[in-house]
């Protein structure tokens, strides 16, 4: 018959005091003896002994390292004071269930310790604030927890400034990058951002986890975060963070420029030389948290390094606050200014695509064609110089600015020259749909101006972005409106072609604004520099602002009418399909529909009751739809 193990308990007697009735006689029953801490237990506890803590997380590392040659095998117990033990080990809430855990499995693992400068790590180790946000103990409602651990993230904010240091992991060639905070930890099931982001963990793999948080804006921690708490399935893991180094050994050195505040387990310590390294003659009595078979045991090293900054794109964030949005470094910026420089340039084959595209889209007015109108935006090449505009007003190159605006003019010149041409030869004087639709342009216009400009900028500013793409959603705003503009000059129309001109110059000072704020926002030009070409372009802006305000109120005003007398009902005949004709005097088409021809009187009455609805006069086009049942 197998000898029934025995277990020996070491306690906190001020612990002991406030034990429960039950939970002191579960202990009685359970253990063989049982010990205070500050007695001579290291000479009563047998060598190879089975022993339980019930101590705070300083007492518990002093009685391991305390008795490190007695090669006993460890549990532990909830204590009111051994928050990092419980996490770091997983243990249990209460006594009750670990002790029924310890009675049930009656095994020990060969287990792991980790140690920085020589001080025993529970769960982890933190340098800087950024990521307690994530490791901090989550409430029973989610979203509670969700918005108070946003809230902690977003008052970090200022405290959180990249430090450059010097990394040297085992057999590798050491490495200096800048971070911005640092989590160490033994696996992936003692922490809440582990169990995000460490995946095959485990606390008998000889190995420990450095996760080396390098963030280049704000934004990129926020919405990180939002993508691990989610949990979102192409998110999980490390793909939640894309600025963030992995290390996976046994052994690392830090060596930072300044002395450095860090903190194990919920102490703190400071240091501008950190090592950290795993011991493995540890036996552990594990709660069933912790239980471990052989093929869960990965020991495969991990150096994942490409996402920490290097070179110049260190440089530029040490000890600086991080940016809300990205800032371009110094080799960004240069990428981006001789693509742009190049692109303000004025060349043969952006003339050719500017009238071949006009064209086309002149065509499609002419056809009321949809489909051909896009084929025009695809084509047309207008945004690369636009957005050269928007980074020489920014940075305030004249170079720039002027081979840009030449680009631009050209480019609307020859266009206008062929529209006019075309329209001059071909026998149609038709004011249809796609023509009408940008002859009155508002304030929504201007906004979809605005987010052209700030998407092909942000396209221009990221190279994984296809920049195709940008232009195509841009040139929705300009193209149309050039060719409506030309269609109104060859008509001898000035009504068409003020309108469609305004609506075209509103796109491009609305684009040239916004794309010179996102590229300000990315840090692709000071605000001493850039403020002086934002506020030209911002009054430029405004000043258009006004008839567009005064379009915008119009377009209100209609839809008011349409609402108001649409679906109005005059003796059984309902009024459907309204459409304002003309604004003053005020002409209205309505179709009526009714189960019989309406007389004279009925046909008065019911201009008289959109009269009354309106409260003014109205002159009516009206057709009758005959109800059958």
């Amino acid at each position: 018959m197998k000898e029934k193990k025995r277990f020996y308990l070491v306690y906190d007697q001020d612990e002991w005091n406030n034990l429960s009735t039950s939970d002191e006689e579960a202990i009685k029953k359970f253990f063989h003896q049982k010990y205070a801490f500050d007695k001579d237990y290291q000479t009563a506890i047998p060598n190879e002994s089975n022993v339980v803590l019930l101590l705070s997380d300083h007492y518990a590392k002093q009685f391991i390292e305390k008795t490190a040659d007695k090669n006993l095998k460890i549990g532990f117990l909830p204590h009111s004071d051994n928050y990092e033990t419980r996490n770091g080990f997983q243990i249990e809430e209460n006594i009750s269930d670990c002790l029924k855990d310890y009675q049930e499995n009656q095994k020990e693992i060969q287990s792991d310790l980790l140690f920085c400068n020589q001080q025993l790590v529970f769960n982890y180790l933190i340098i800087g604030s950024l990521v307690t946000t994530f490791t901090r103990e989550r409430t029973q409602n989610r979203l509670i927890s969700f918005i108070k651990q946003l809230w902690g993230l977003l008052k970090n904010y200022n405290k959180t400034k990249p430090k450059k240091v010097k990394i040297c992991a085992d057999e590798k060639d050491s490495f200096t990058t800048a971070v911005a905070e640092v989590l160490i930890t033994q696996h992936g099931k003692n922490s809440v951002v582990s169990r995000l982001i460490l995946e095959n963990s485990y606390l008998n793999d000889g190995l420990f986890h450095a996760l080396l948080f390098s963030p280049r804006s704000f934004s990129e921690v926020i919405f990180s975060f939002i993508k691990s708490k989610f949990s979102f399935r192409e998110f999980r893991g490390l793909r939640a963070f894309n600025f963030l180094g992995h290390i996976k050994t046994n052994q690392l050195k830090f060596d930072f420029e300044e002395t450095t505040d860090f903190s194990v387990d919920g102490q703190v310590f400071e240091s501008n030389q950190l090592e950290i390294k795993i011991q493995e003659n540890f036996q552990l009595i594990p709660s069933k948290n912790l239980l471990f078979t052989k093929e869960e045991k990965n020991d495969k090293k991990i150096f994942r390094i490409e996402k920490l900054p290097s070179g110049e794109a260190m440089n530029e964030i040490i000890e600086k606050r991080l940016p809300l949005i990205k800032h371009a470094s110094t080799e960004e910026y240069k990428e981006l200014f001789t693509t742009l420089r190049d692109n303000s340039k004025t060349k043969s084959s952006y003339l050719i695509l500017m009238v071949l595209s006009t064209l086309l889209a002149t065509f499609g007015l002419f056809a009321d064609s949809t489909p051909v109108i896009i084929g025009a935006m695809i084509l047309a090449p207008l945004i690369s110089p636009v957005i050269s505009l928007a980074m020489g007003v920014l940075r305030q190159e004249k170079k720039i600015m002027q081979d840009s605006l030449v680009t631009i003019g050209s480019g609307i010149l020859f266009s206008y020259i062929a529209a006019i041409i075309l329209t001059l030869i071909t026998p149609l004087y038709a004011i249809n749909s796609e023509i009408g639709s940008r002859l009155e342009p508002n304030l929504l216009d201007l906004g979809i101006a605005v987010i052209s400009g700030i998407a092909g900028a942000y396209a221009h500013a990221n190279t994984a972005i296809a920049k195709t793409l940008a232009g195509v959603a841009i040139a929705v705003a300009l193209v149309p409106p050039l060719a409506v503009s030309a269609i109104g000059l060859g008509w001898g129309e000035w009504k068409v072609f003020i309108g469609a001109f305004l609506l075209l110059i509103t796109n491009l000072t609305g684009m040239v604004l916004a794309g010179s704020f996102t590229f300000l926002l990315m840090g692709y030009s000071p605000f001493r520099i850039a403020k002086k070409g934002l506020l030209i372009s911002l009054a430029i802006v405004l000043s258009i602002s006004v008839p567009l305000g005064y379009g915008f109120f119009q377009v209100v005003r209609e839809n008011k009418i349409v609402n108001s007398v649409n679906r109005m009902e005059v003796d059984e005949m309902k009024i459907k399909q309204v459409e304002v004709i003309n604004k003053k005097p005020l002409k209205l088409a309505v179709n009526v529909v009714a189960d019989h021809n309406p007389s004279d009187d009925e046909i008065q009455l019911i201009k008289e009751q959109i009269e009354e609805k309106l409260g003014r006069e109205v002159q009516l086009e009206m057709t009758f739809s005959l109800e059958v049942d």
